[in-house]
């Protein structure tokens, strides 16, 4: 079974704007080992969510520390018709209007974060869109996560897991 005729089946774990990780990272967890200590670097006094890895692996990213303002993270989930167990992730940290009349205030921090659960049988491949045009949510009233097909190729990707 592939995902190159319909869209990946995505769940939500959990997105936000506050973080314990203080900087930008890419990440997946296979197991619930994985899962455990990725959660407790993330949110070490919450309780951790049930993750059925017997049919999910998590996938995750982190904006890392930013000033200014509260700050999101959009994912967009792409299968990838060429190669049916490939997804990539292609992800924008989205920062607030910025009022040039008024100064950038430091003591407004953020650290947006999204992370989804996934079929286990698929590849994941991490792509930044915050330096590539065509991003498909630059909508900022946009769903945090949403999963589509790939239209065309991206460039730049970071695989993962192989």
């Amino acid at each position: 079974m592939g995902v190159t005729r319909s869209a990946v089946p995505v769940e939500t774990v959990q997105v936000g704007a506050y973080s314990s990780i203080d900087e930008r990272e890419e990440a997946v967890a296979q197991n619930p080992e994985e899962w455990r200590e990725l959660w407790e670097r993330h949110a070490p006094d919450d309780p951790i969510p049930a993750v059925d890895f017997s049919r999910h692996q998590v996938a995750a990213v982190f904006a890392g520390r930013l000033y200014g303002g509260e700050a999101r993270v959009q994912l967009a989930i792409l299968s990838e018709p060429s190669s049916p167990n490939l997804i990539k992730i292609n992800y924008a940290v989205i920062e607030p209007p910025r009022d040039p009349k008024r100064p950038l205030s430091a003591s407004i921090v953020s650290a947006p974060f999204a992370i989804v659960a996934l079929p286990k049988y698929l590849r994941i491949r991490f792509q930044s869109d915050n330096e590539r045009r065509g991003f498909p949510y630059d909508n900022p009233n946009a769903p945090p996560v949403q999963s589509v097909r790939a239209t065309e190729p991206l460039l730049g990707e970071r695989v993962l897991f192989d």
